[in-house]
C-alpha cells in the first residue's frame, strides 16, 4: 500500500459512507462493522456483536460473545467514531473516559435494579443480562477502543483496572494501528515472555537446528503450571489465529487430556503429543547444564490449544499439576517469512485434534478462482447508471485499498473506484454469511463470523474436491446476487417500525433462509440471475421479505421457555431455527415470478459446462506446449528409468518430439502424467 496515514483515514471514512449508504445505518453503526472486521481478521477477535448504549457516565458499543465460549473472558468494545475531514487527537484524557464508561457498565451489570430497568427486547438488556448471569463465571474482563481517532499520550502501555474485583486488560486500536496493521500485517505489540523473572525461571532447551542455517528450532519440557500462569497472563493471544477460531467453533477443553490430568497427571508427557509453537525471536543463555531458554517474543501456539486450555482450566480449578509436564516443540520464523510459514506449521503439525486444510482457507484455490471471475466479469448496469462496474471480491482483508493505494495518480484512482464501487466490495466473511444463509444455517450464521467462516470453509472444500468447476462464471454471479438480496434486506429492516435496533443480521439471515426453505421444500429453485440482470432487488419480492422479517422478528425477541433468553445466543441455536421452520411461514403469490424452470436451469448448467471445458482443455494444451520439447524429454528419461507403465512412457516420448501437437484429451493426460512423476519424487 503505497498512501499515507491521512490516505488510508481518507479512505476509510469513505468506506464508513459507503457502508452506511448501502446499509442505511448510521456512520458510528458502520465504522464499528469495518474496524472490527479488522479485529476479526487480526485474530484479536472472533466475533462482534454490535450493542449500542450511551448514558451519562456509561457506554458500551459491542461485545463478542459469551464468556463461556471465551475462557471465562468478557470482552466489551467502546466505539470512538470522528467524522471530521482530517484525522483527529484522542488524548489521555479522552481515551480515559470511554475506559471509565466502559468499566462502569460492566459494573453496573452486576445489578439486577440497572438490568431489569432496561426494555427486555433490547439488545443492550441482552447483554446485561448475560454478563449478570455469567458474572460468577467470568475470570478476566478486556475493554477495546476502536477509534480513527490518533492516540496522543506518552505511554506505550495501558495499564490493567479492577472491574468489581476482577482484573480487566485495555486494548486499543486507534487509527494509527490499523494503519499499521492494513500496511504490515502487524496486528499486535510484541507478546513478550521474560521466563527471567516470571513463571518460575528460565526453560532448558535442546537447540535442533543446525548453526549454518537460518533456521532455529528448539525442544522444551515445560510444567504445567509454568503454561497454566503464561495462558492467565495471556490468553487465546497466545493461540495462532486459525487454531483459535477451530478450537472456539468445537470446543475448547478435551475431555481425555482433562480426565488423565485428574487422575494420571504423571503420564500425560507419555500420552500427549505436546505443542508445537513458534516465535519471532528467543533469547537464550548457556549454563552448566546446557542451553536455558529466558525470553521468548511473539509465542504462538499452533498446536496443542486443547492441551493448553485443558491444563489452563485443571488450573484454575485448584488442580495439582505438580506432577504434569509437557514438551514444546518451538520454532523460531522470522517476522518477514511467518505469513508464509507459519500457516503451513499450523497445517502440518495439527494432528491430535484434526484440522482439515479448509481451517487454512486463506490462499484455498476457490479464493484464488472467485478473486479472479470478480476482476473479469462485468455487472449489468442497474437503472440510472451509465458506467461498466465490477464487483470486488477481497480474498484478504484490505485488498481494495491496497490496489487502489498502488495507482499513482487521483484520477486512476477515480477510475478504480468507478470500475469497483465500494458498495460492491465483497470480503470472504462476507461471502461465507451470504452462502450459508441460502444453505439454510441462519443459527450458524449467527455464530458469528469467524465460526461461520469455519462451517464454510469445510463446505467448499468438500465441494471443491469433488468438483471444482461448478464454481463458474454462473456461480459467481448467483453469489453475488445473494449478496445484492442480503444488503438490500438489511437496508429496508433498519427503516421498519418495528425495528427497534439490534438483531438485524440474525434477522435478515433467518428471513432469507426462510425464503430458501421454501424453494427447497417445493423442490424448486429462486431465480438468482434476475437479481443479478437487474443488480436489484424488485419491489415485490421486498415487500413479501420486510413482511416476513417482521415475524422472524417476534420470533427472535420471544424465545420460548428452555431456549437461552438472550437473542444473541437463542439466534445461535439449532432449536431457534426448528422452531421458525415449524411456524410454517407463509408466502403470497408474489414469489412465485422468481420460480425458474428445470428446463431453464440445465440450459445454464450445460452452457456452463461446454465453456469450463473448452477452457480447461485450451488451457491444458497451452501448457503442454510451453513447457517445451526437451523437458518432456527429461521427464520421459526420469519416468522410464524407474518403470513407469508403457502407456505413461510413450506420451512422455511423443511430447519430447518438437512435431508433437497434443489434443486437449492428450494434453491432460500429459499433465496427468507429469503429476505422478512429481509425486514419485521428480523435480523439474
Amino acid at each position: 500500500m503505497s498512501f499515507s496515514l491521512e490516505g488510508f483515514f481518507s479512505d476509510l471514512v469513505l468506506e464508513v459512507a459507503a457502508e452506511s449508504e448501502a446499509c442505511g445505518d448510521l456512520s458510528e453503526d458502520s465504522f464499528f462493522s469495518i474496524a472490527t472486521d479488522y479485529l476479526i481478521d487480526s485474530g484479536d477477535i472472533t466475533n462482534a456483536e454490535r450493542v449500542a448504549y450511551l448514558r451519562p457516565g456509561v457506554r458500551v458499543d459491542g461485545f463478542t460473545g459469551d464468556p463461556r465460549d471465551e475462557d471465562g473472558i468478557l470482552t466489551i468494545i467502546v466505539s470512538d467514531y470522528c467524522s471530521k475531514d482530517t484525522p483527529d487527537s484522542l488524548n489521555k484524557s479522552g481515551l480515559d473516559t470511554l475506559i471509565k464508561q466502559a468499566a462502569n457498565f460492566v459494573s453496573k451489570c452486576t445489578s439486577s435494579s440497572f438490568v431489569d430497568g432496561l426494555e427486555e427486547t433490547s439488545p443492550v438488556f441482552g447483554l446485561a443480562d448475560l454478563i449478570r448471569t455469567r458474572w460468577p463465571e467470568i475470570l478476566k474482563a478486556r475493554i477495546i477502543v476502536i477509534t480513527n481517532r490518533i492516540l496522543r499520550i506518552r505511554s506505550s502501555t495501558i495499564p490493567d483496572i479492577p472491574v468489581n474485583g476482577i482484573s480487566c486488560s485495555v486494548s486499543l486500536w486507534d487509527l494509527s494501528r490499523l494503519y499499521d496493521y492494513v500496511v504490515s500485517g502487524k496486528a499486535k505489540e510484541d507478546l513478550i515472555i521474560d521466563f527471567s523473572s516470571d513463571y518460575g525461571g528460565a526453560l532448558p532447551a535442546l537447540a535442533a537446528h543446525l548453526a549454518e542455517t537460518d533456521y532455529r528450532s528448539y525442544l522444551l519440557v515445560v510444567p504445567g503450571e509454568q503454561l497454566a500462569q503464561i495462558y492467565a497472563k495471556w490468553g487465546t493471544q497466545l493461540l495462532e489465529k486459525n487454531v483459535r477460531v477451530f478450537l472456539q467453533a468445537r470446543g475448547k477443553v478435551n475431555k481425555g487430556i482433562r480426565e488423565t490430568i485428574e487422575k494420571e497427571p504423571a503420564m500425560l508427557f507419555a500420552y500427549n503429543n505436546g505443542l508445537t509453537a513458534t516465535a519471532t525471536s528467543v533469547e537464550t543463555c548457556p549454563t552448566r547444564n546446557g542451553l536455558s531458554l529466558t525470553s521468548i517474543t511473539n509465542l504462538q501456539i499452533v498446536n496443542g490449544g486443547q492441551t493448553t486450555a485443558s491444563i489452563y482450566d485443571a488450573w484454575r480449578r485448584k488442580k495439582d499439576l505438580s506432577k504434569v509436564f509437557v514438551q514444546v516443540k518451538l520454532s523460531v520464523v522470522d517476522a518477514i517469512k511467518s505469513e508464509e510459514i507459519v500457516p503451513r506449521i499450523s497445517e502440518y503439525a495439527n494432528s491430535q485434534n484434526k484440522v482439515s486444510a479448509a481451517d487454512f482457507f486463506s490462499n484455498h484455490p476457490f479464493h484464488i478462482a472467485i478473486e479472479q471471475l470478480s476482476r473479469q466479469i462485468v455487472a449489468p448496469r442497474a437503472d440510472g447508471s451509465l458506467v461498466d462496474s465490477r464487483w470486488f471480491y477481497e480474498r484478504a482483508r484490505g485488498q481494495y485499498m491496497d490496489e487502489k493505494g498502488r495507482l499513482n495518480s487521483s484520477a486512476e484512482r477515480r477510475k478504480f473506484e468507478i470500475m469497483f464501487p465500494r458498495t460492491q466490495v465483497i470480503t470472504k466473511t462476507d461471502l461465507a454469511k451470504y452462502f450459508n444463509t441460502w444453505l439454510r444455517r441462519p443459527e450458524v450464521v449467527s455464530k458469528g463470523s469467524q465460526r461461520n467462516f469455519t462451517n464454510f470453509a469445510d463446505y467448499i472444500d468438500a465441494q471443491w474436491k469433488k468438483d471444482s468447476t461448478v464454481f463458474n462464471e454462473v456461480f459467481f454471479k448467483k453469489a453475488m446476487a445473494k449478496a445484492i438480496l442480503f444488503k438490500a434486506l438489511e437496508r429496508n429492516v433498519s427503516a421498519q417500525d418495528w425495528y427497534q435496533g439490534g438483531y438485524r443480521a440474525n434477522i435478515v439471515a433467518y428471513t432469507i433462509s426462510l425464503l430458501s426453505h421454501l424453494f427447497v421444500r417445493s423442490s424448486k429453485e429462486f431465480n438468482l440471475l434476475a437479481i443479478w440482470q437487474t443488480q436489484n432487488v424488485p419491489s415485490e419480492l421486498m415487500n413479501e421479505l420486510i413482511r416476513v422479517a417482521g415475524d422472524v422478528h417476534s420470533h427472535l425477541v420471544n424465545p420460548p421457555f428452555g431456549s437461552p433468553a438472550n437473542v444473541t445466543e437463542y439466534a445461535k441455536t439449532s432449536r431457534c431455527w426448528e422452531l421458525l421452520i415449524d411456524k410454517e411461514v407463509k408466502w403470497s403469490k408474489a414469489i412465485d415470478s422468481f420460480i425458474i424452470t428445470k428446463s431453464e436451469i440445465l440450459r445454464q448448467d450445460k452452457e456452463v459446462k461446454e465453456k469450463v471445458r473448452f477452457e480447461s482443455g485450451v488451457d491444458a494444451q497451452m501448457k503442454a506446449l510451453s513447457l517445451g520439447p526437451s523437458f518432456w524429454g527429461a521427464v520421459h528419461s526420469w519416468a522410464a528409468e524407474r518403470g513407469f507403465s508403457s502407456k505413461d512412457c510413450n506420451i512422455l516420448l511423443s511430447a519430447s518430439s518438437a512435431s508433437f501437437y497434443p489434443s486437449e484429451r492428450q494434453a491432460k493426460f500429459l499433465l496427468a502424467v507429469l503429476e505422478r512423476c512429481k509425486d514419485a519424487g521428480y523435480v523439474p
